[in-house]
């Protein structure tokens, strides 16, 4: 061997700090990143609520059990609507208070307005078949509920002239549609599970298993609380986003807004009329790149309506 070849350097010891970095692992500046707590909280929430049910023995009942399980899903969609839609003006209070509005005063008033002309005829027709399905859940549940997640934004937002963007405009509209899923979600839950319960019993004492109830169960659940909370959300974001075109306008106010109404509530009929068939996921999916294209098309869409 020449002195010139070079000897190989003596490997230093392995460090435990860099091993396992306890202190970097626990350190603030990495909590403080949005990922880690995104992570943290989505994967930790459902077993620590499970884990304070089980040493407390409070908080399992279903209602219960259902409204915490409806707000981890609304907080998993807010987050990526948050991150989607990017609104220029957010705040935590008038996120909260479009939730708990319409979870808390805007179902009530849906359930009071479907008892009250013309609104208790279209429900009426939507157990029947063929038109007046349709345009009962058009003209009713449509136009109702894609109203009542309107409403804290235009009440809070719009009409007192505390928002003029329609992106924000359309990111609070989806946290209201996001509220109204937890509240209905809980209730169809309770339905379902309660429906469950005497299926089975049922069955089993028709010496059958009940394989295919706790399947459809199973199924069902996970629709209610995971997909049809974005549904709802992508439908108010879309009136949302027109309430934020009117509000900066100056002379097609009203033609904007009844717009903006018009066109979540066609879709979220159509999507009831169709739900169990090839139809209803189409017209979910172009909900959803409808509401895309909104908030691709915003600035093109914020300068004509100034031009107006």
């Amino acid at each position: 061997m020449s002195n010139s070849q070079q000897q190989p350097s003596p490997q230093e010891p392995l460090n435990l700090s860099n091993i396992i970095p306890f202190q970097e692992a626990f350190s603030p500046s990495l909590y403080s990143q949005g990922l880690a707590k995104f992570l943290l909280f989505f994967a930790l929430f459902p077993m620590v609520l499970s884990w304070l049910t089980n040493i407390t023995g409070v908080g399992g009942s279903l209602r219960q059990t259902a409204g915490f399980l409806g707000i981890y899903y609304a907080c998993m969609w807010g987050v990526i609507l948050h991150d989607l839609i990017k609104p220029q003006r957010f705040s935590w209070s008038n996120t909260i208070t479009c939730v708990t509005f319409t979870a808390l005063i805007g179902i009530p008033i849906d359930l009071f307005l479907q008892q009250l002309p013309p609104f208790n005829f279209l429900y009426a027709g939507i157990d029947q078949n063929g038109l007046s399905t349709l345009i009962g859940f058009v003209f009713g549940v449509g136009v109702l509920e894609e109203f009542v997640k309107a409403l804290p934004v235009y009440l809070f937002l719009i009409r007192p002239g505390k928002l003029k963007d329609p992106y924000t405009a359309a990111f609070y509209g989806a946290m209201s549609g996001l509220g109204f899923a937890i509240s209905e979600g809980v209730n169809y839950s309770i339905q379902y599970a309660m429906g469950l319960g005497e299926g089975i019993t049922a069955t089993f004492f028709g010496h059958a298993e009940p394989t295919n109830l706790l399947g459809e169960y199973l199924l069902v659940s996970t629709i209610r609380f995971i997909c049809l909370p974005l549904f709802h959300a992508v439908w108010a974001g879309i009136f949302g986003y027109f309430l934020g075109l009117s509000a900066m306008s100056n002379s097609r106010k009203t033609t904007i807004i009844l717009i903006g109404w018009a066109i979540p509530a066609v879709l979220h009929g159509f999507y009831n009329t169709f739900a169990e068939s090839a139809i209803g996921l189409l017209v979910m999916a172009f909900s959803i790149l409808l509401f895309l294209t909104y908030l691709r098309n915003g600035q093109k869409m914020s300068e004509q309506t100034l031009n107006k």
